[in-house]
């Protein structure tokens, strides 16, 4: 599947660094090992899996995997280290017209830089080549700036699931199910 898409995108953030913005590539994996030990607590803490758990990393190259996942990774040009990560999987149970976002990570240095922004644009732009009709999302509901970027590009608050999700602290959260059309 990630074969339908160009190969890359260069964009250049409000910090003026320049990124490559691609499909991940098996080459990769040593880099992403290290990406996931750096990044905020608080960006994974939503996050569907233990990222940082090389396992969950060969998973996305598996081939039971590679019908489902489109994952795209952010790479610094100055470097070539990978900046964020991005995970879209097709629903291939219900409907192969849904996709779920299950992962938006940025290194703390490319927050807030119109990095979010930007990489949000081009997975929205991913489902639509990719002819999917809904995009959806779950979100802990108390991360209220993170809610808010999602629907400043037209998601929805559908629902809320209460005690949802619990955090390596054991503490239960409300997580928002958020939706948009493509």
């Amino acid at each position: 599947m990630q074969n339908h898409v160009c190969n890359h995108k260069l964009t250049i953030f409000n910090n003026g660094k320049r990124v490559k913005i691609r499909f991940l590539k098996k080459q990769d994996r040593d880099d992403l090992i290290i990406f996931f030990q750096y990044p905020h607590q608080k960006d994974i803490r939503f996050n569907n899996g233990d990222d940082k758990n090389s396992k969950v990393l060969d998973y996305c190259w598996s081939q039971e995997n590679a019908r489902q996942a489109i994952t795209l990774v952010a790479q610094d040009m100055a470097n070539s280290l990978p900046v964020a990560f991005l995970n879209l999987y097709r629903n291939q149970k219900a409907s192969v017209e849904n996709g779920e976002m299950q992962q938006i990570l940025i290194i703390i240095p490319f927050q807030g830089q119109g990095s979010d922004s930007r990489l949000l644009d081009e997975l929205i732009a991913l489902a639509s080549r990719e002819q999917l009709c809904w995009l959806k999302l779950k979100v802990m509901a108390d991360l209220e700036p993170v809610i808010q970027a999602f629907q400043s590009k037209k998601f929805e608050v559908r629902a809320i699931f209460e005690d949802y999700l619990m955090d390596p602290r054991g503490k239960m959260h409300d997580v928002a199910l958020m939706m948009r059309p493509i």
